[in-house]
């Protein structure tokens, strides 16, 4: 995997990074984030925005995701006691799950003039960082397209995007 190019990388950045991929012929689709205490800031700002216009859509929670698994019959794994495969299939909705639940451990702390987020002592946030990350992509991503000239208004536009994780 190799670095890609965006606007928003420095040349001199993307070239440091680009010299240190090491595969041959490597796909362009790592985004580099230099993070700092502001775009932290900005990164959980935008999420929360995004979250209060519902255009995330998390999956359903486990018990659920079972439930419907057992009633298809794509799923006959399910009723077997085929562990790995059963791993394999509710591992998405396990994830997301935990995602949520790192999300509701947060504190949000004001630190000079910058959000921060602070989880508890045993906690993590890596799951809702990454979301947070992804979620700062794809606003830059929406940007771009909603730059393009048609004819539908930039409420249409803002209304049809979603983003599924």
């Amino acid at each position: 995997m190799a670095v890609m190019r965006h606007n928003r990388i420095d040349e001199g950045e993307y070239d440091e990074l680009y010299r240190r991929t090491l595969g041959v012929d490597a796909q362009p689709v790592i985004y580099p984030i230099s993070a700092n205490a502001k775009f932290n800031s900005v990164m959980a700002t935008s999420m929360k925005d995004t979250l209060k216009k519902k255009l995330f859509k998390f999956l359903v929670d486990e018990a659920r995701a079972e439930d419907y698994l057992i009633k298809t019959k794509s799923a006959e794994f399910m009723t077997n006691d085929d562990i790995p495969a059963k791993a394999f299939f509710m591992q998405p909705y396990v994830q997301t799950t935990l995602m949520i639940n790192e999300a509701i451990s947060l504190s949000m702390v004001l630190s000079g003039g910058n959000i921060k987020l602070v989880e508890p002592d045993t906690g993590r946030k890596d799951r809702i960082v990454t979301a947070m990350m992804g979620n700062y992509y794809a606003s830059l991503e929406d940007a771009v397209l909603l730059k393009q000239t048609d004819n539908t208004s930039d409420e249409e536009s803002i209304l049809a995007v979603s983003i599924v994780m």
